[in-house]
C-alpha cells in the first residue's frame, strides 16, 4: 500500500452506502476509533467490505483521520480498509484529515490515497489545505507528489491564498510562475499586482520577471496602475528600469494618472519619470505627467 494511487477512484467508492451505524457494537467501534483504544478496535473490527459508517456517513478510516488517531488509521489500513471511499460531501479520508489539521494521518493517509480526488466542491486535498492554511499538511502533500493541477486551481492556491505567505513560498519552489500562464496572458504577479496583494508580490517576485507582458502587452506594473493598486505600484516600480516606467505610466488612462502619482512614495519612480519625460514631448499626457511631478 505504499505506491500512489492517482488514478481515478471506481464510481462505486464515490456513493457512500447507507448509514450502517445501527447496532451497538458499530456505536462501540467509533466510540473506541475517538479515543484510540486499539484493543476494542480490534476486538470489534468488522469485515473491511462491510464498510460501516457512523451517523453523519463516515467510514471508520475518516473518522480515525479526523479525530487524529494515526495508530488506529494504521490498524485500519493493515486490515485492508479502503482509503478512497467517500463521505456524503464527497470527501476522503485524507481530506478529513487536513480538514482536522492531523499531519501525522495526512503524512499516512498520502502514500495510499488519490491525490488528485475532489470533494464536492472540486477541491483537492491540496486546495482544501491551502484555503484552511494547513501549512503541515500542504507541504506532506506536495513532498507526496500532489500536483497543483489546473491554471485555475494554481491561481486559486497561489493567488486568492495569498494571506499564507509560508504556503505561496512552498508552492512557488514547486512552480513556474513565468510558464503559467491565463487565457489573456496573465501571470501570477500581474493578479497579484492588480489586486494589490503586497504578501503575493513579495513571494512571486524571485520567481517572475516583473516586467514580463499578458497578451494586452501590459506588465504587473501596468495592472497595479490600472486598477489604482499603489503600493503594489510601489513596490514593483524599485525593479523597473526609468524607461519602463515611464511607458508603463503612460499606457495608464488618464484618470488613474493623478491618483496613481499622488500617492506614490517611491523616490525611484519620482526620479525615474522626471528624467525620462522630456519637457518638450509633444503629448498631452506627457505633458500632463511632467506637470503633476
Amino acid at each position: 500500500m505504499s505506491a500512489h494511487l492517482n488514478a481515478a477512484p471506481p464510481e462505486s467508492s464515490r456513493k457512500p452506502p447507507l448509514l450502517s451505524c445501527g447496532s451497538e457494537e458499530h456505536e462501540a467501534f467509533f466510540l473506541a476509533i475517538d479515543q484510540g483504544d486499539a484493543a476494542t478496535v480490534c476486538a470489534l473490527l468488522p469485515q473491511p467490505a462491510a464498510a460501516p459508517r457512523d451517523r453523519e456517513g463516515l467510514s471508520a478510516l475518516m473518522r480515525a483521520a479526523k479525530t487524529g488517531q494515526s495508530e488506529i488509521l494504521r490498524v485500519l489500513l493493515e486490515a485492508g480498509f479502503n482509503p478512497l471511499l467517500f463521505d456524503l460531501n464527497q470527501r476522503t479520508a485524507l481530506m478529513h484529515a487536513v480538514l482536522a489539521d492531523q499531519p501525522e494521518c495526512v503524512n499516512i493517509l498520502a502514500t495510499v490515497s488519490s491525490l488528485e480526488s475532489r470533494d464536492g466542491s472540486r477541491n483537492t486535498a491540496l486546495l482544501i489545505a491551502t484555503e484552511r492554511n494547513r501549512v503541515d499538511c500542504a507541504r506532506i502533500l506536495l513532498e507526496n507528489g500532489a500536483q497543483i493541477g489546473s491554471l485555475a486551481d494554481r491561481i486559486n492556491c497561489a493567488t486568492i491564498r495569498a494571506r499564507h505567505p509560508d504556503l505561496l513560498r512552498l508552492m512557488a519552489e514547486r512552480m513556474d510562475f513565468r510558464a503559467d500562464r491565463g487565457e489573456d496572458g496573465e501571470t501570477h504577479l500581474m493578479l497579484a499586482a492588480m489586486w494589490g496583494d503586497l504578501s503575493s508580490i513579495g513571494v512571486f517576485l524571485p520567481f517572475s520577471d516583473p516586467w514580463q507582458k499578458d497578451n494586452d502587452g501590459l506588465s504587473a506594473f501596468d495592472h497595479s496602475v490600472q486598477n489604482g493598486m499603489h503600493e503594489a505600484a510601489d513596490a514593483l516600480c524599485e525593479f523597473a528600469p526609468p524607461e519602463a516606467l515611464q511607458a508603463a505610466l503612460l499606457r495608464a488612462p488618464q484618470d488613474a494618472m493623478p491618483r496613481t502619482l499622488a500617492l506614490l512614495e517611491a523616490e525611484t519612480l519620482r526620479a525615474a519619470v522626471q528624467d525620462a519625460v522630456a519637457p518638450d514631448t509633444p503629448s498631452a499626457m506627457h505633458a500632463g505627467a511632467r506637470k503633476r511631478l
